[in-house]
């Protein structure tokens, strides 16, 4: 891939983070992760793995915009 290309793959996700979908998404994201985060109701350790994956991605998904903005800087930067 060239950097035209990185650089408009870039863009792509910019122009995503500023669209009001996007903003409700995260918001649903950060729901679901408030309602993961007791250990209250879990029976089973494999019920306390499951819960951990499950927040371990909507943690990363909640980061994305945040890790698509730094590494866009870094591709600046070093371009």
């Amino acid at each position: 891939m060239d950097n035209l290309d990185v650089t408009k793959q870039y863009e792509n996700y910019l122009d995503l983070f500023v669209h009001p979908g996007w903003k409700l998404f995260l918001e649903d994201i950060e729901s679901m992760m408030d309602g993961l985060d007791s250990i209250e109701y879990v029976a089973t350790l494999e019920e306390l793995h499951n819960k951990k994956g499950q927040l371990s991605i909507l943690k990363r998904i909640s980061g994305f915009e945040n890790a698509m903005k730094a590494a866009y800087e870094d591709f600046q930067e070093n371009a």
